[in-house]
């Protein structure tokens, strides 16, 4: 299972859009508010099937929320796990306390260090916010945290999307 994270703000990312001819096309938004950080997994199991899981919070991830993570993906898939992901600081920290707690069936594999593009969870990020989210201008946290959910969810129902992800990342399946 690949795992990353991404921060979603309040500033819309700015894309082509529709104006009536003459006019300029004005997006009113916040340029300041609380920031949602969103962790997000694709499990790709034995039988080639993705499966995607996330996490909304309010405050940057830290060891102990990808502890948490770990140890509850391992325990709802009942099977053994091989995370993959960056070399982030917190990242080898939760490593460390995993085996410190002697979990079974959690092996973790690193990916090079400043190599994103491997990671198929950025491609889930980019579909988001260049996609579903670019231009919108919430009013408040919680329409954020919601069109963020409905972002993820719709990928989630979309095996063909998710396997693009994969592709995107050159990583062949099957």
């Amino acid at each position: 299972m690949f795992i990353d994270e991404s921060g979603f703000f309040f500033e819309p990312l700015r894309r082509r859009s529709w104006a009536p001819r003459g006019k300029r096309p004005l997006l009113k938004a916040k340029s300041r508010g609380p920031k949602l950080s969103v962790l997000g997994v694709l499990s790709l199991s034995p039988q080639q099937r993705i499966t995607q899981y996330f996490k909304i919070q309010q405050r940057a991830f830290d060891q102990l929320d990808f502890v948490s993570v770990v140890c509850e993906l391992r325990r709802v898939l009942r099977r053994p796990i091989i995370v993959v992901w960056d070399n982030l600081r917190a990242h080898k920290a939760a490593e460390k306390s995993v085996l410190l707690l002697k979990k079974r069936g959690i092996a973790f594999e690193p990916l090079p260090s400043y190599a994103p593009e491997l990671n198929p969870v950025e491609a889930t990020w980019s579909h988001s916010k260049y996609g579903d989210l670019a231009n919108f201008t919430p009013q408040n946290v919680s329409q954020l945290e919601q069109a963020v959910i409905n972002s993820i969810r719709g990928q989630r129902r979309n095996q063909p999307l998710l396997r693009s992800f994969f592709q995107a990342a050159k990583l062949a399946l099957e």
